[in-house]
């Protein structure tokens, strides 16, 4: 394909995404061979790849300059390193992406502010993100970016119910006028979502069905998910309009629905955000806690704790230990409930009785897969979960985790009858084999004296001697990343000092 051909299928991707048709996008995509491409072309297509869907294609096309063979030599520049990171964002490896991040040499570079932002945001925590965004929207002079720069930070002062501030944005600037006269049909949409949003938060209902009506009817011009955001936020303000004129039975079947239709689009956020609502709305402790349990991000726990009431609050906190129910079929109104027949497995009884040693990385493995409840572990996840510090590889890293993954299934079935591991498109997660069953969770009293007893393990292992935090895992047997996670509070309480920095990091009992 020549020059001026390839240039002008970039252009039509970039204006196809751009207006929100992705699904034509990623035709035209397709019909693109990466290899022969300008490295300035190639970090255009990986930018669109990623945009349109196929973050793993981004990283295929700019791993060998990234991240290259041993013997090759190659500089990444900064907007390479970027793009780069920023896939891995998007596929949930946000610890990797960060350490990319921290490698860029232009500071002054815009979507050095906003990408990073993408991080923070990706696992809801939005307070991080907002001077990043806010710094993102100050730098940005292109009409579009700065658009997706604003629509980014008043999704994340929404979330931090800054209010005043997100409406001071949409009063004093021309965002809308911008996105109609450009045809920015999807971000448009999102601007009249988030527009709604902020109605809901001041329960102006009526302004607020009418912004998700405009966002509605572009929707309609366009396939994506976010019709999915659409129909939730309509389902919300009539939830909280109605007061107590309709109880619970009125809504439970549209609840149900939205709640299909995000497992079918595979949506897990919005799952998690109408289970909240919903269990928030009707004082339903036993869903209300299935979210916060089964919630990893701090950000968001403490916004369920913020939003429900003071007896509601000790109730959540103080429930202890708590089983984490398992189930066949998700869409039952009554999922969040064990029967009184349910089996329930101890994890730390399993992995210390089975009569042989397990390798550390089957405990964090599983550990991964037991901490969120409404959605799977990615590839990209458990990668960086269990192989800390090493770079994800798009070719040999899901072998390497396959490979693992049918050493831990194994050992289910040697273990134990009443779940599996189940995998869907590189997503792992916990299924049972009867009809449900129960997981002891960790329990969070007692952290002080958990906290004892892991810095006599400590002294037991290894005296005053230095050590380090992987060895530490081997010998107790205890998930690296609870290793890690225990030794930040222990070196912060003063009961064990840091000696040095990065992979070579020691510790030593004070």
């Amino acid at each position: 394909m020549k020059a001026e051909a390839i240039a002008e299928k970039l252009g039509q991707i970039q204006s196809l995404i751009e207006s929100g048709d992705v699904v034509t996008a990623n035709v035209l995509i397709s019909k693109i061979s990466y290899r022969n491409l300008q490295r300035e072309q190639k970090l255009l297509l990986a930018n669109f790849c990623r945009r349109s869907g196929q973050p793993e294609k981004a990283l295929i096309i700019l791993r060998p300059t990234v991240r290259p063979a041993e013997k090759k030599r190659v500089d990444a520049t900064d907007s390479e390193l970027l793009e780069y990171a920023v896939s891995l964002t998007y596929l949930g490896a946000v610890k990797e992406a960060a350490a990319l991040y921290s490698q860029v040499k232009n500071k002054s570079l815009a979507e050095y502010s906003l990408y990073p932002a993408f991080n923070h945001i990706k696992v809801w925590d939005y307070q991080l993100a907002l001077p990043l965004l806010r710094d993102y929207v100050q730098k940005t002079e292109d009409l579009y970016k700065r658009s997706i720069g604003q629509i980014n930070l008043i999704q994340g002062l929404l979330f931090c119910d800054k209010g005043e501030e997100a409406e001071a944005i949409f009063k004093g600037n021309n965002i809308e006028s911008f996105l109609k006269k450009e045809g920015k049909s999807k971000l448009l949409s999102n601007y009249y979502e988030l527009k709604a949003q902020y109605c809901f938060q001041v329960e102006d209902w009526k302004q607020a069905n009418t912004w998700v009506e405009a966002a509605s009817r572009l929707m309609k011009q366009n396939s994506s998910v976010e019709k999915l955001f659409v129909q939730k936020w309509k389902f919300l303000i009539d939830l909280y309009e109605s007061e107590n004129k309709r109880g619970k039975e009125h809504f439970m079947e549209p609840w149900l629905k939205l709640r299909a239709e995000s497992v079918c689009a595979g949506h897990h956020e919005t799952l998690r955000d109408l289970d909240f609502h919903f269990g928030l709305k009707f004082q339903n402790i036993d869903l209300l806690n299935y979210v916060f349990r089964g919630t990893p991000y701090e950000s968001y726990k403490t916004k369920i704790q913020e939003k429900v009431s003071k007896s509601l609050k000790m109730q959540l906190t103080s429930l202890d230990p708590y089983v984490r129910p398992l189930f066949r079929d998700k869409l039952d109104p009554t999922f969040y409930k064990l029967k009184d027949q349910s089996p329930i497995v101890d994890p730390q009884a399993m992995f210390t009785s089975s009569g042989t040693k397990v390798a550390t990385n089957l405990v964090t493995l599983f550990a991964c897969l037991n901490e969120d409840f409404y959605k799977g572990a990615s590839t990209y996840k458990i990668f960086e979960t269990v192989y800390e510090g090493e770079f994800f590889n798009p070719t040999s890293s899901p072998l390497k985790i396959r490979q693992l993954m049918h050493r831990l299934r194994e050992f289910l079935e040697q273990n134990q009858r009443h779940f599996k591991v189940g995998n869907n498109e590189n997503i792992y997660e916990l299924v049972p084999i009867a009809a449900s069953c129960g997981i002891q969770c960790a329990s969070t009293e007692g952290s002080t004296a958990r906290q004892v007893d892991f810095i006599e393990q400590i002294a037991t292992h290894f005296g005053t001697e230095a050590f380090k935090a992987g060895t530490l895992s081997e010998k107790a047997n205890i998930p690296l990343r609870t290793v890690t996670s225990k030794l930040k509070d222990a070196v912060e309480s003063g009961q064990i000092s840091k000696i040095g920095a990065g992979p070579n990091t020691q510790y030593k009992k004070v």
